[in-house]
C-alpha cells in the first residue's frame, strides 16, 4: 500500500540529509580561529553542500517560523554559533553511506549545485534584483530526490533510469511508485518546511513569476546534460532560453557553455563531473563569452576536421572518402551546388559525379561532359588548374559550358578545379556560388586550395592502397 503525503513528510521529517567530506574538512579549517567566523565564511561552505544547504533551509523554516529567502537569510535566522552546531551534528556522508550510494549522492549534489549556478548566472545576464535567491531554489530544487535515495534507494533508481525519457513517462513512473508525482510530493514537503517561495512556486506549472521560468529552464537544461552526456541541446528549449536570456538563439549555445565552464570552476574535485567536463570539452561552440570571428572558428573546425579524416582514411572506400572532402568543402563555403566529376579514361569523358549533401548538387548526377567535343573542358584537365568564371569573364567561357551543369546570377562565382595524379586526369570539381562571397579573397582561395591538396593526396593514398590489395 502507497504511503500518504502526510506519511511522506512524516518520513521527510526524520531524514537528516548527509554532508560530504569535503565540507567537514572546510568546517574544521574555519573552526581553528573559530572567533572569527563570518556569515561568508560559512555562506561558501554551505553553497557547495547541498545537504547542509536543506538541513538549513528546513530549520529555520520550521523552528524560526519566519520566510526564509536565501541560504544567508538562513544563516543570520538561526545564527553563527547554531549554524555551525547544526552541521556539526550532521552525518558525513562517505562514513555512514556505502560507497555506490554515496556516489549517486554526490552526482546528485553536483546536479543541484550546477542547477543553482546556472539559475544564478542567467538572472544576473537578466539584471534581475536578489539573484542569491535564485541560487538557493536551484540548489534545493530537487532535495526530494536526495531524500528518496535516502529513504527508499529501490525507488530512487527506478526513477533515475527514467529520467532521461519523455515527461509523461517520468510522470507516469513517478506516480505508479510513489502515489504521487515528484513535484507533487516536493511541493507538499516544501510547505511544511516553510521553504523559500522559489522553491514552491517551481513546482507549480501555472505561475506568472520570470524567477521561477529561469529556475525551471535551468533544471530542465542540467537534466538534458545529465541524462544525455553531450551538448546537442533541443531546439525548443533553447529557443526557449534565448527568449529568457533575451539573446538571438545564435549566440545562446556559447552562453549555456560559458555558464557550465563557470560552475565547473566553483565546484570542488570530489563531486563526480568529470564525464561532462570531456563531452564539453569536444563541444565545437567557443565556450567564453565574447567569441572570436566565426571565420576563425569556421577555420579551426576545418582544419581538425581534415585531421581527422586524414587518420580515418586507410578505413575509408574510395567514393565515401571523395565525399566526405566535397562534404567538408560545402560546409566551410555554402556554395549552391557541388560535385566531384570523376573522370573515365576509357570513353574520354567526365561524370559519375559525387555530389555534396544538398538538393541542388544532386542534379549534376546526370550531366557527362565528352573532352572531344568540349574545348574548355579539354584545355582545362589538360593540366591541374583552377579556374574563376565571374560576372565579367563569364560570356567569354558560357559557350563552353555543358547544358545542365551550372547556371550563374549577376553577382555569382563558378569554380572549376581539376585533379591530375602523375600526369593522370582524376577528375573535376565544380562548384557554384549564387552570390558573391569572400571565396576570391585570398585567404578564403587558400583555404580552398587547401582541402583540394587534401583531397589530392587522399586519392594517392587510397589509389596505392587498392594497388597494394590487388597485389
Amino acid at each position: 500500500m502507497k504511503k500518504t503525503l502526510a506519511e511522506w513528510i512524516k518520513e521527510a521529517n526524520k531524514c537528516q540529509f548527509p554532508m560530504t567530506a569535503a565540507s567537514q574538512h572546510g568546517l574544521n579549517k574555519l573552526l581553528e580561529n573559530e572567533e572569527n567566523i563570518k556569515v561568508e565564511d560559512l555562506l561558501t561552505l554551505v553553497r557547495l553542500d547541498p545537504g547542509i544547504a536543506i538541513n538549513l533551509l528546513r530549520y529555520a523554516g520550521t523552528k524560526q517560523k519566519r520566510e526564509v529567502t536565501t541560504v544567508s537569510h538562513a544563516i543570520l535566522l538561526i545564527s553563527i554559533p547554531g549554524v555551525i552546531k547544526l552541521i556539526q551534528s550532521l552525518p558525513v556522508l562517505e562514513e555512514q553511506i556505502d560507497t555506490k550510494l554515496a556516489y549517486k549522492i554526490k552526482r546528485l549534489y553536483f546536479y543541484q549545485h550546477m542547477t543553482g549556478m546556472i539559475a544564478m548566472s542567467w538572472s544576473i545576464i537578466r539584471k534581475e534584483s536578489e539573484n542569491n535567491e535564485l541560487f538557493a531554489a536551484g540548489l534545493n530544487r530537487s532535495f526530494a530526490h536526495l531524500f528518496l535515495y535516502l529513504n527508499d534507494t529501490t525507488i530512487a533508481d527506478e526513477l533515475y533510469k527514467f529520467s532521461s525519457k519523455k515527461m509523461t513517462d517520468v510522470i507516469n513512473k513517478e506516480t505508479e511508485l510513489i502515489g504521487f508525482t515528484v513535484d507533487q510530493l516536493s511541493k507538499a514537503i516544501a510547505e511544511a518546511w516553510n521553504l523559500p517561495y522559489l522553491i514552491k512556486q517551481s513546482y507549480d506549472n501555472h505561475h506568472h513569476n520570470p524567477k521561477v521560468n529561469g529556475l525551471r529552464l535551468a533544471d530542465e537544461l542540467v537534466r538534458w546534460m545529465y541524462f544525455h552526456k553531450h551538448f546537442d541541446y533541443p531546439e525548443k528549449l533553447l529557443e526557449q532560453i534565448s527568449q529568457y536570456l533575451r539573446l538571438p538563439v545564435a549566440k545562446t549555445p556559447a552562453q549555456i557553455n560559458y555558464s557550465i565552464v563557470k560552475t565547473l570552476r566553483a565546484t570542488y574535485d570530489n563531486l563526480p563531473h568529470g564525464s561532462m567536463v570531456r563531452a564539453l570539452m569536444c563541444f565545437p561552440i567557443s565556450i567564453k563569452e565574447k567569441t572570436k570571428p566565426l571565420s576563425i572558428n569556421k577555420k579551426k573546425i576545418l582544419l581538425n576536421r581534415l585531421k581527422h579524416l586524414r587518420k580515418a582514411l586507410p578505413s575509408l572506400e574510395y567514393k565515401s572518402a571523395i565525399k566526405a572532402y566535397i562534404d567538408a568543402i560545402y560546409d566551410y563555403f555554402g556554395p549552391t551546388k557541388l560535385a566531384f566529376l570523376q573522370y573515365d579514361d576509357e570513353r574520354q569523358y567526365l561524370g559519375k559525379a559525387i555530389t555534396a549533401k544538398n538538393a541542388e548538387s544532386k542534379k549534376i548526377k546526370k550531366v557527362t561532359i565528352s573532352l572531344e567535343l568540349n574545348r574548355l573542358f579539354k584545355q582545362l584537365i589538360k593540366k591541374e588548374s583552377l579556374l574563376l568564371i565571374e560576372e565579367k569573364n563569364k560570356k567569354k567561357y558560357f559557350s563552353h559550358m555543358p547544358p545542365g551543369l551550372l547556371s550563374i546570377t549577376n553577382n555569382g562565382v563558378i569554380i572549376l578545379h581539376t585533379i591530375v595524379i602523375n600526369r593522370h586526369i582524376n577528375g573535376c570539381i565544380v562548384m557554384q556560388q549564387n552570390e558573391k562571397l569572400s571565396f576570391t579573397q585570398p585567404e578564403e582561395l587558400k583555404i580552398y586550395k587547401t582541402i583540394c591538396k587534401e583531397l589530392k593526396n587522399a586519392i594517392k593514398v587510397l589509389q596505392n592502397s587498392n594497388q597494394s590489395r590487388v597485389a
